[in-house]
């Protein structure tokens, strides 16, 4: 996702849990293949009419998975809880 792309994941898994749907990747059903190969084949014909998803993808995982902010985040949750 932080490369930029095309997220596709399935709707049973935690994996949908990292992204935004249809704003920085898809969430499929596994048992529907013919929504897995139509947004692939739109992808191979079209490749420029994902581009703001995947600039979305990139903004998201830097927001979402920034390593400093989450060890600053834990390190406050901590401080928290040897304060009480």
């Amino acid at each position: 996702m932080s490369t930029g792309c095309l997220i596709l994941a399935s709707c049973h898994a935690g994996a949908s849990e990292a992204f935004i749907e249809d704003v920085s990747g898809f969430s499929l059903n596994p048992k529907d293949t013919k929504n897995w190969t139509s947004l692939l084949e739109e992808f191979w014909e079209e490749p420029g009419s994902f581009q703001l998803m995947r600039k979305r993808a990139i903004e998201h995982s830097k927001q979402a998975f920034d390593v400093k902010s989450t060890a600053h985040s834990f390190c406050s949750v901590i401080e928290q809880n040897i304060n009480l």
